[in-house]
């Protein structure tokens, strides 16, 4: 009932409400501003509903509710981690996969607030430096899936490159969930009866002008920033 809930709210949200901004609002900044405020607003209304029905319950969100203008890297271990932490913070777009672009319920709402990371890597770092440039937070899952809960996945350098491409910091998150919930290959009829917890926590941030400082080289600078990562959500 709530993937249905949500698939249509998706579509009627992206059809019958973020249209108009789309069409109405020329300027590119204010627009998304706009329109990722109401993605936000809505979302918030159905995490509400999701732990009105005990499916979810989630501790902390007040640690991370002010990040501001940066990367966000985050562990990943369930289908709604997105949803979850856009919910939360706000003026955030993120990175989806290209499958997501072929959902017929989701594909407007990416194609219209979301980054593709099917395009070629100067086109997707492009964009993302545009929005990071433009004020706004971008939330990246450094190791490109899902994982279980206590899997320790080995984590990509497109965060790192990123981080030195628009020189903006990155904060770091670690979401913790009571047990595996939508998580890789965890199909919904193993969904327990009990809500799932997620414990938000916020790890502090990368500093990346004085990593850049003490890096110079590109090699050294995206080892080292994609260790600290690894060291502080794998910990």
């Amino acid at each position: 009932m709530s993937f249905g809930i949500f698939g249509i709210g998706a579509l009627l949200l992206r059809y019958c409400v973020l249209i108009f901004p789309e069409y109405f609002i020329k300027n590119r900044e204010k627009k998304l501003k706009i329109c990722l405020r109401i993605l936000k607003k809505s979302w918030q209304i159905f995490t509400a509903f999701l732990k009105s029905v005990r499916i979810i319950q989630i501790n902390n969100a007040e640690e991370i509710k002010n990040i501001k203008n940066s990367i966000i890297v985050s562990t990943h271990p369930s289908y709604i981690d997105v949803l979850v932490l856009m919910s939360i913070i706000p003026n955030t777009t993120c990175f989806v996969a290209e499958k997501i672009l072929r959902n017929p319920f989701f594909k407007g709402m990416a194609d219209l607030l979301f980054i593709s990371d099917s395009k070629n890597i100067d086109e997707w770092e492009k964009t993302a430096v545009d929005i990071l440039n433009s004020g706004f937070n971008v939330l990246i899952f450094p190791m490109g899936e899902r994982h279980k809960k206590n899997e320790k996945p080995k984590i990509r350098k497109g965060a790192a490159l990123l981080a030195q491409k628009s020189k903006k910091n990155t904060a770091m998150i670690q979401i913790d969930t009571s047990y595996d919930f939508l998580s890789k290959n965890t199909p919904i009829h193993k969904i327990k009866s009990e809500p799932v917890i997620y414990n938000l926590s916020f790890l502090g941030e990368i500093k990346t002008e004085e990593l850049l400082n003490k890096y110079s080289d590109d090699i050294t600078f995206k080892r080292e920033f994609t260790k600290i990562i690894t060291d502080n959500l794998y910990k």
